[in-house]
């Protein structure tokens, strides 16, 4: 299977999603044996769903960090570093 290393697929896939409402559930599926399988590809699409939303998250926090490196950037380059200690510059960065 693609992707699959030690550990398996299961394993990172919960530690990916981290939900911990569904946790065991898909394991359970599987050792319920054939006659799931509409269930499982239900929970894999919730797993789906969750994973994307993360990502989302995970890339709004991403551009904001990439801009705050940009602002101490150009006040390091510029030699203006300590005005992003003053409070009035915290409030203009935010």
């Amino acid at each position: 299977m693609p992707g699959q290393r030690k550990g398996g697929i299961w394993l990172r896939l919960h530690a990916l999603a981290n939900r911990p409402d569904d946790h065991g559930v898909d394991a359970d599926l599987v050792r319920q044996g054939p006659g799931n399988e509409k269930d499982r590809l239900t929970l894999l699409r919730q797993h789906q769903q969750h994973v994307t939303s993360r990502i989302g998250q995970l890339t709004e926090c991403l551009d904001l960090i990439s801009y705050k490196v940009k602002v101490y950037e150009d006040h390091v380059a510029q030699g203006t570093a300590s005005q992003l200690w003053s409070a009035s510059s915290v409030a203009e960065n935010e």
